[in-house]
């Protein structure tokens, strides 16, 4: 066994022992409308004989164990799917009524979804849509019809299109149909139930706009971005007769990027919509008014003696909790006391026990110039949560924060090396996205840091160089909900929204593989007056979450520059400013 073959291996291992010694979590927590408790919610462990309901307090618990499907149900109201995590203890519920949702389908969609200015700048961001020869589709509106197929769930292994389809669509067939000759003999794909049965026609192809008879075998399935099928019915209205066995459409990477007018810069999406900034986000003084009382005493103290005096007076009932410990640490790093600050927390540190807790720490040390100690506590949430994907990005990145190049390094190359092994799902987008970001850039700026580890295999990336500003999310909190509103400097925004109501299929997404982080682009010389606000929605407890926001300045080059800042969000359904971009500007 080779050494890459046994640490792929001994990290399997190590993942197996950590699934192993998952214990069941006692849920608990209460269920409400919004407004008042819901009696009588039904509440099931899924796929189980375990289930319990609310008292008529909208009271509940439960015991459940990491992976689990919890399952929340309400007759007239949505169900609502939480799956349980190693940390997982208090889950507060807010069921919202079904028709709720069908208005706003309604009446949005309808407004918005058809216009093909609107879908073609939409295709970045939504996964449903998809561009055709006859121009773009979104899959909400043609529905249950149409099935959407992401590049990274395609085996990159596989020979050719036709097999990488193969029990990826449902209903998938592949035979043999008659040529141009007449005779049978050339492989094509069938979707069974999509035409005659007597005389079964075989799908076409659209490639990026072009129409094909014959299975497109020349592409690359690394290169794929996202495949769709549409029946034949359906696609007989756009295509045609030739379409009575319906239509794969196939977009490569890069083949639907959307230039601004006149240049060769990347479109700013902020124009997408006719969303206009109104200059409505909460600043920091109104931030600190809904903050709370120990957060506003501590602020508003006029000398570091009155605050030292806060501290201590709060510290008498506020003792257990780590997160008000996190905000003294802050609050008096800020200000200089950087000696008080560091004995404060060494005094209570014992804390911050679970992983939750410990990211929250661990991006207070980044943001206070602390790297070395930052990464003690990664390195601890890596052996609390070996199965997720997010542990590997932040040990690596930490690494790279302490000037530990050839550990960051090797750490990246043997995650994507067990996502080839099958110990992590494929994909190429959410935290594997990021991850081969992350390891490109550490390429391009300590490539001859770390070439002489002749151990190390680089893998091919398939990615293309990304310059410019980068702006990456991260939050401690895996149920944490908000929605982050970016304004451009002429006044409009876009709003990326992660919310379950908004983005469920994100959020499972982000608890099957475990990662907490988006990464965004800006393509241009970044502007002062660029601006990222967030409204927050909670994260189904009483505790705040921690949000890290880093700007890359000069993005890939070697005169890359970083700015983090940290933000603890507890203020529910407000929209509130995190950063203007002239902070960074002033770096050198």
């Amino acid at each position: 066994m080779n050494a890459k073959n046994l640490w792929a291996f001994i990290l399997f291992s190590f993942i197996q022992i950590g699934f192993a010694q998952e214990k069941e979590n006692m849920i608990y927590g209460r269920v409400t409308d919004g407004a008042s408790p819901l009696k009588n919610v039904a509440v099931r462990v899924s796929d189980t004989s375990t289930d319990t309901s609310t008292d008529e307090n909208g009271y509940y618990q439960i015991k459940a164990s990491p992976s689990d499907v919890l399952v929340f149900s309400y007759m007239g109201l949505k169900d609502e799917e939480i799956i349980v995590e190693d940390v997982t203890s208090r889950l507060n519920i807010e069921m919202k009524l079904k028709i709720e949702e069908l208005d706003e389908v309604n009446v949005t969609k309808k407004l918005n979804k058809r216009n093909q200015d609107y879908l073609r700048y939409q295709y970045t961001f939504d996964k449903g849509v998809i561009n055709t020869a006859f121009g773009y589709i979104n899959k909400d509106l043609v529905g249950n019809s149409m099935y959407v197929v992401e590049g990274g769930r395609l085996n990159p292994g596989a020979v050719d299109i036709l097999t990488a389809l193969r029990g990826k669509i449902p209903n998938l067939r592949i035979g043999t149909a008659r040529g141009t000759t007449g005779n049978l003999g050339e492989r094509a794909i069938f979707l069974r139930g999509r035409s005659s049965i007597n005389n079964p026609a075989p799908a076409i192809f659209d490639v990026d706009g072009i129409v094909m008879t014959q299975p497109p075998l020349f592409l690359i399935i690394q290169n794929i971005e996202r495949v769709a099928v549409i029946p034949g019915l359906l696609g007989v209205t756009r295509y045609g007769p030739i379409a009575r066995g319906g239509v794969i459409i196939i977009n490569t990477r890069g083949s639907n990027i959307v230039k601004e007018p006149g240049t060769n810069s990347l479109y700013d999406y902020a124009k997408l919509r006719d969303n206009i900034y109104q200059g409505d986000a909460l600043d920091q003084e109104g931030i600190l008014k809904n903050s709370s009382n120990y957060i506003k005493a501590l602020y508003g103290s006029s000398n570091l003696t009155e605050s030292k005096q806060f501290y201590e007076q709060y510290a008498k009932t506020l003792k257990n909790d780590p997160y008000f410990v996190l905000d003294s640490y802050l609050f008096f790093s800020e200000r200089g006391a950087t000696t008080y600050a560091t004995e404060l927390l060494e005094e209570n540190i014992g804390l911050f026990r679970n992983a939750v807790q410990c990211k929250a720490l661990a991006y207070a040390l980044e943001v206070t110039d602390k790297p070395d100690l930052a990464n003690e506590y990664y390195k601890k949430i890596f052996l609390l949560r070996p199965s997720y994907a997010q542990s590997y990005r932040d040990l690596a990145n930490s690494y790279v924060a302490s000037g530990n190049y050839k550990r960051a390094a090797n750490l990246l190359v043997r995650y994507l090396h067990l996502i080839n092994e099958g110990f992590f799902p494929k994909d190429n987008s959410g935290i594997s996205g990021i991850v081969k970001e992350d390891f490109m850039n550490l390429l391009i700026r300590h490539k001859n840091d770390i070439s002489e580890n002749s151990d190390l295999d680089f893998p091919a990336m398939n990615r293309l160089k990304q310059e410019g500003t980068r702006i990456l999310v991260e939050w401690n909190d895996s149920e944490a909900e908000f929605d982050l509103q970016f304004v451009n400097p002429e006044k409009h925004y876009f709003t990326w929204e992660h919310t379950t109501k908004s983005n469920p299929d994100r959020i499972r997404d982000e608890k099957i593989r475990g990662y907490s982080s988006e990464e965004f682009f800006i393509y241009e010389p970044l502007p002062a007056d660029w601006q990222v606000n967030v409204s927050y929605k909670g994260n189904k407890k009483l505790t705040a979450t921690y949000l890290k926001l880093t700007v890359y300045k000069n993005y890939n080059t070697r005169s890359q520059k970083a700015f983090s800042k940290l933000y603890r969000l507890r203020l529910k359904d407000v929209n509130q400013q995190l950063l203007d971009f002239s902070e960074i500007m002033s770096l050198p």
